[in-house]
């Protein structure tokens, strides 16, 4: 289950920041008029956002690891066991996973084809978690950063 809210605010912080598209997968309907709202600012034409079983994904990152060599998963989870967000490398293809909310990140993730990195954003404060699209959004753009030539 997601929120449309956090949705379309994820996929306009990834659109300005960058991203090459969005792949959904169960409960988040990329198309309703929350995740639209959430987005405006930008034409959702422009990226691709689809929506996607578990199979698909991983057949995706096979044949992106066919094309391209390896692939990274990076799994946002907010343990303290994880690696910061800030020490993974991004210039490395890299596919970032949100979870929900509610229920965090499905098991399927930890079986797609590739090299899983749990990360999690260290606080100054105590906080169980960040929002899921803020969350996604300071992942991003940490990649961005270290992905731009400028």
């Amino acid at each position: 289950m997601c929120e449309p809210g956090n949705m379309g605010t994820l996929i306009r912080s990834g659109y300005g920041l960058g991203v090459d598209g969005f792949i959904l997968v169960g409960g988040c309907d990329a198309w309703s008029p929350k995740v639209i709202r959430a987005a405006m600012g930008m034409n959702l034409y422009d990226m691709p956002v689809v929506e996607w079983t578990w199979d698909e994904v991983s057949l995706y990152v096979k044949r992106l690891e066919a094309s391209v060599g390896s692939v990274q998963i990076v799994v946002a989870d907010a343990s303290d066991d994880n690696i910061p967000y800030r020490k993974i490398d991004f210039t490395q293809h890299s596919i970032i996973v949100i979870g929900s909310e509610a229920t965090g990140v499905s098991d399927r993730v930890f079986h797609l084809p590739g090299t899983i990195i749990q990360t999690r954003i260290p606080m100054m404060r105590s906080l169980e978690s960040f929002n899921a699209a803020i969350a996604g959004s300071v992942i991003i753009a940490e990649a961005s950063m270290q992905r731009r030539q400028d």
